[in-house]
């Protein structure tokens, strides 16, 4: 693994909101409406995130 490629993925980590979704993910698919109100976060936001964690 490169130091780019390590440091994007620690970066990706490295966020409380990318982690749950991360969490959430693990137990399988989920609409982005879901994690929106699950996260109480803006759906802008999450996307940001998942845009990120990809």
């Amino acid at each position: 693994m490169g130091v780019g490629l390590a440091v994007a993925l620690f970066r990706s980590l490295a966020d409380p909101a990318r982690l749950a979704i991360l969490q959430r993910l693990a137990g399988g698919e989920q609409r982005a409406a879901d994690r929106v109100v699950q996260l109480s976060l803006a759906q802008s936001t999450v996307s940001a995130h998942v845009s990120c964690l990809r």
